[in-house]
């Protein structure tokens, strides 16, 4: 683990793959044992509480999420506990009471920029979606290769795969612009060096001709 200085530098924390990130003011990271927090009852019970936790003070970016569909918040007496679903990893939990500028995060989160630069250059990552995401053998439909929709599944699971087919759709709309963009002025170069390369030639020739 790394010391609590160095925690610092990034004044971000985000989960293990990168689909939730906490922003907090820098300085404001406090370790917290679980004799501090003085639980009872099923908060004393909940796994979350029993790991190394860091109490931060959010900064006015405070939590977001890249997806928040691959998020889960369940109530455990009088916190508010977030994990993600995507990497498994319980993120951070909100006091009913004082939620708005600290939460209590995983010491597990990632805080070293070198890290998360890592994980944006591992295979895993996606440019579309921004995540990392482990390889699924499920059956793909041919709409961008998204799970095919059961005819039986709830609405809020439509609206997620609509989620996923629009910013699917947006992404490569982006690429393939970009791409052209780049083939039309490759192209235009290309005819400007064979020009060149012509007028070149013509001239040579007059030179060789006398």
């Amino acid at each position: 683990m790394q010391s609590h200085e160095n925690m610092d530098a990034m004044a971000a924390l985000v989960c293990g793959c990168l689909n939730v990130r906490v922003s907090f003011v820098s300085g404001q990271l406090r370790p917290v044992s679980f004799f501090q927090l003085a639980l009872a009852g099923e908060e004393a019970l909940e796994a979350f509480f029993k790991q190394k936790l860091i109490d931060v003070t959010l900064d006015l970016t405070g939590v977001t999420k890249e997806h928040a569909f691959l998020t889960r918040r369940k109530a455990v007496g009088e916190w508010f506990i977030t994990s993600c679903l995507n990497c498994g990893m319980a993120a951070y939990a909100e006091h009913v009471k004082h939620s708005l500028h600290k939460v209590l995060v995983s010491s597990h989160l990632v805080r070293d920029a070198r890290t998360v630069e890592e994980m944006v250059r591992s295979p895993q990552y996606s440019p579309a979606f921004r995540v990392l995401l482990k390889p699924k053998t499920t059956d793909l439909s041919p709409d961008l290769g998204m799970p095919f929709a059961r005819q039986d599944a709830s609405l809020e699971r439509q609206h997620e795969l609509q989620l996923i087919n629009g910013k699917s759709t947006k992404f490569l709309r982006q690429k393939q612009l970009e791409m052209e963009k780049r083939i039309r002025e490759f192209a235009d170069q290309q005819k400007l060096e064979f020009s060149e390369l012509q007028r070149r030639t013509i001239q040579d020739k007059n030179v060789v001709l006398g």
